[in-house]
């Protein structure tokens, strides 16, 4: 009852029927939600039951008003030393990855909840948690499309309305930029090459990895002008002067370029698109 009042108040305050209401919800380490709502085991555990799974937390959270569910994790476990992934992911090969995903996906809409397809374009095979600090990948677009690149590819033919970033640099694709802030990955790979028209949701801007870069607030409009849409900042990791820094810095270099406010203009359409197609 309280988060529902609380989302009464903040829908008053923004004058506005629909807002999204975002939740990390995997079963497993991450889960969020107090005594009430089920605690699921992790992914791989349920991989052969994930429509069932998702559709029952997708009807369980839209009671107490959450209608923005960021999973499935579509990163394949393929490496023994990572600490991040491991059984947050359906499994350890592609084609098990992209089965379970695509179900949990399909029970999440049934359940009335929009998806996040996450991490894009890949954490599995890291042995760094990016939680803590900025892993580093030495693969090219084709090792990222024999593997790690399935999963999503296969959410993006479902529908999926949304991918999350992840913090990871790619030198080869996209030099010194981290995954979330480089439009070699996000427009080059994610929108022109795999055809994502759906909105590009950063990871945390306050994990570790990717901090050093936003200790400017002009490090948001950066993030945008690469191709996200949504900017993710934890309460944990920062409080709401810091959001408004990151607001601010983006209104002003919307204020002083023609092709970065048409980038924002284009975001806002998205973003209004994915509004629509809540049902909570």
């Amino acid at each position: 009852q309280r988060l529902a009042d609380l989302l009464k108040r903040c829908q008053d305050a923004l004058g506005r029927d629909r807002f999204l209401v975002a939740l990390d919800h995997e079963g497993g380490r991450v889960h969020r939600t107090p005594p009430g709502i089920t605690h699921f085991p992790p992914a791989r555990a349920y991989a052969d039951r994930a429509y069932d799974v998702a559709r029952t937390m997708a009807v369980e959270l839209t009671g107490i008003g959450v209608n923005f569910i960021l999973a499935p994790v579509c990163d394949i476990d393929s490496n023994p030393s990572n600490p991040v992934i491991g059984d947050r992911s359906f499994g350890r090969d592609a084609e098990t990855v992209t089965g379970a995903a695509r179900e949990f996906l399909r029970g999440l809409t049934d359940g009335g909840t929009l998806g996040c397809a996450k991490h894009f374009p890949g954490h599995g095979d890291t042995d760094v948690d990016s939680h803590h600090a900025l892993p580093r990948l030495t693969l090219s677009e084709e090792a990222l499309a024999t593997r790690e690149l399935k999963p999503f590819e296969a959410l993006i033919a479902a529908g999926v309305p949304a991918v999350m970033t992840a913090h990871i640099l790619f030198p080869e694709i996209a030099g010194a930029a981290p995954a979330t802030l480089a439009p070699e990955i996000l427009t080059g790979l994610l929108r022109q090459k795999l055809g994502f028209d759906g909105v590009i949701v950063s990871d945390d801007l306050g994990m570790k990895a990717i901090a050093p870069w936003f200790d400017a607030p002009e490090a948001a409009a950066q993030a945008l002008a690469a191709g996200c849409d949504l900017l993710c900042l934890c309460a944990a990791q920062a409080d709401t002067a810091r959001s408004r820094d990151f607001r601010d810095a983006i209104a002003a270099a919307a204020n002083s370029g023609t092709e970065f406010a048409e980038k924002v203009s284009t975001s806002q359409a998205r973003v209004t698109l994915l509004l629509s197609r809540l049902t909570v």
